[in-house]
């Protein structure tokens, strides 16, 4: 490339361009400065080989020590100096990025060797360094071989150990063992030949002995790894799917790495390929990968060679089937209801039939069962259930795609009205019981179908409670009805029966007990014996339930958690009718082993109590027992009120 010189015009212009730009600097620079050079960068430190010696080395081994310098300025430029002897044969000066110079290589010859290395840095003008150096090349023995080159089982095979230092001629032998069966080691060669016989990796503790006087030795631990014959270990491959990613391979062992592998005939699917091979896999693989775009069956072959001389190969056929995408067909399940059959089926398509069905997540509402083969959900539900569960669908080809699914389904409880026995009430004294319900599905509508309530109270129609303040004595007959929502749309009726009574007498023994079933009772310590202005006695209350043998009855007391809040510190007991508790309770949280009293549902949250009561099974008909409900003070007033609230009894 030429160069061109400015024309007289441009010189002129830029002499001009100068001249304004002193003038500019003179009249507007601070400090009052008139010089309109600038300044000068600080004069760069001395240039100094800061390494004032070299480590010693050996002929046949590797070699590398850095050379470090300091000062001038970056970047420096290594050299050997002007007229100086050169490195020892076998290594060589190098310049590395970070700026220091290396002596790196393998020195071939012993001997001591002086030589003087440059510095040069990029000042201007550039500083100058050099420092002489002496470097001892030792002869001592060594074994220069780390590794033998791979033999295969059943090839013959030659590889050579080598030496560097001493006094040739060399002889080679084992240190202790032997050699893998079928090689021997030539001694006076280093040459390991033969054909081995088995498959093994080892260090050979291999020895080297020179002809000085006396002799010098050296010992080494050389791998020599003995590999199975070639081969191809994959002997299918799965399926792939339309449109799917394809990730598989093709697993080889043995022979000598490195391998490489060709297509021989027939075609991949298209979309897919073979796309790298992992030498650190065990055994090796060759990866295929892609997203197939048309569905069939593609058959090809492959050859595998290995790194051995000569080469040994290996082919193989193999298929791959593109089958499409197996879909869960089935979104939604419909609801059911206890104690009536329930049937639905589980639809997919795609994949290859036939189809496997199974639970993965929870589990089915207890009656139920599904059919592994045709996908059928089908039995008779016996609990209420709303929850979620997982089914999956997997299908027969080779490597099965499995699809999962959650499901949501409802199992409507049969709707059932479940208080029997009402607790007597008195005139002229506020009442208020909540009718027990179990199943259906909300919101309900209540109304009385015969007969009537005692004059002075209703029955709530959304909520089922009978609430109000009897003005009546008498025995009153009626029968209750409620309709859920639905759907399906259940509804049922009940007979009961109501007593209100100016004597209602204490109920403070199982032999005085307040007979009552499932529902919500608002009650009071002993209501209508004790004055409210008289002496407080130590007042509680027996209730009389029955239910069937192996059934679990809930019962809670609802005292701190009232609008407003009321003193009373509940205890819950559950005794026989000779006063004895049983030990087939748990409070929350707890297991059916404990006693059957509980003072709080959970220290330090509420004084309120309950209790989970599971009946003997040993009787063969309904078990009646008793709930006793007292203060823990002690100090019941007719003012302590409480509610209490009972299920799973009959």
């Amino acid at each position: 490339m030429t160069s061109r010189r400015p024309s007289a015009s441009r010189t002129a212009l830029g002499l001009l361009s100068i001249a304004v730009a002193e003038l500019f600097i003179t009249t507007c620079g601070g400090g009052g400065t008139t010089s309109s050079n600038p300044p000068k960068p600080p004069p760069a430190p001395p240039l100094v080989i800061t390494t004032t010696s070299l480590p010693d080395a050996n002929v046949g081994v590797w070699y590398g020590t850095w050379i470090q310098a300091e000062g001038g300025r970056k970047p420096w430029k290594w050299s050997l100096a002007a007229g100086s002897p050169t490195l020892p044969p076998g290594l060589e000066l190098k310049v590395i990025d970070i700026g220091y110079g290396l002596v790196e290589g393998t020195p071939t010859q012993p001997g001591t060797f002086d030589f003087t290395v440059q510095l040069q840095d990029s000042g201007n003008p550039p500083q100058t360094a050099k420092r002489q150096f002496t470097l001892v090349v030792g002869n001592r023995l060594v074994i220069t071989t780390t590794a033998l080159r791979g033999a295969v089982v059943g090839r013959p095979y030659e590889a050579y150990l080598e030496a560097a230092g001493g006094t040739t001629p060399y002889i080679w032998s084992l240190d202790w063992g032997s050699l893998p069966q079928g090689l021997v080691l030539n001694s006076s060669t280093g040459e390991i030949s033969g054909t081995p016989t088995g498959v093994t990796a080892e260090r050979g503790p291999f020895r080297v002995t020179d002809s000085s006087t006396p002799p010098e030795s050296a010992t080494a631990y050389v791998g020599l790894a003995i590999q199975p014959p070639l081969e191809i270990r994959t002997a299918r491959l799965s399926d792939a799917v339309f449109g799917k990613n394809y990730p598989n391979y093709i697993e080889v062992q043995g022979g000598v790495f490195p391998y490489t592998l060709r297509m021989i005939s027939g075609s991949l699917p298209p979309g897919v390929r073979f796309v790298s091979f992992s030498a650190n896999s065990i055994p090796p693989l060759f990866y295929l990968s892609g997203a197939p775009t048309q569905l069939g069956v593609f058959q090809f072959a492959v050859e595998v060679a290995d790194s051995d001389t000569p080469s040994w190969v290996v082919a193989k056929e193999f298929s791959i089937q593109v089958n499409e995408e197996l879909v869960l067909l089935t979104t939604s399940l419909p609801s059911g209801m206890t104690g009536e059959p329930y049937s639905a089926t589980l639809a997919a398509k795609g994949g290859v039939p036939p189809y496997i069905w199974s639970i993965y997540y929870k589990s089915l509402p207890p009656g139920l069962s599904l059919n592994s083969s045709s996908g059928e959900l089908h039995g008779v539900p016996t609990e209420a259930f709303h929850d979620d569960f997982g089914i999956s669908v997997q299908d027969s080809s080779h490597g099965p795609q499995w699809v999962p699914m959650t499901y949501t389904m409802r199992i409507v409880g049969r709707l059932a009205i479940t208080s029997s026995r009402l607790p007597r009430g008195r005139p002229e004294a506020p009442y208020r019981i909540q009718l027990g319900l179990f199943g259906g599905t909300a919101p309900y509508m209540w109304s009385i179908t015969s007969g009537n309530l005692p004059s002075g109270l209703s029955l709530g129609t959304s909520t089922g409670q009978i609430t109000g303040t009897p003005t009546t004595e008498g025995t009153f007959n009626f029968t209750v009805q409620v309709t859920d929502t639905g759907p399906p749309v259940q509804t049922v009726t009940k007979e009961l029966n109501l007593t209100i009574a100016s004597n209602l007498g204490r109920n403070d023994d199982p032999a005085t007990a307040t007979p009552i079933s499932n529902g919500t009772f608002r009650a009071s310590i002993s209501p209508f014996a004790d004055p409210v202005a008289g002496p407080a006695n130590p007042d509680h209350d027996f209730y009389e339930l029955a239910a069937n043998s192996g059934s679990v009855v809930t019962i809670e007391t609802t005292a701190k958690r009232l609008t407003p809040e009321s003193p009373l510190d509940t205890v819950l007991e559950i005794v026989d009718a000779a006063g004895n508790r049983p030990s087939t309770c748990r409070t929350p949280y707890g297991y059916y082993d404990g006693p059957c009293i509980n003072d709080d549902i959970e220290l330090g949250t509420t004084t309120d109590s309950r209790l989970e009561f599971q009946v003997p099974d040993s009787e063969t008909g309904p078990v009646t027992f008793f709930v006793h409900v007292f203060s823990w003070d002690g100090n019941a007033r007719p003012d302590y009120v409480y509610e209490l609230t009972v299920s799973g009894a009959n």
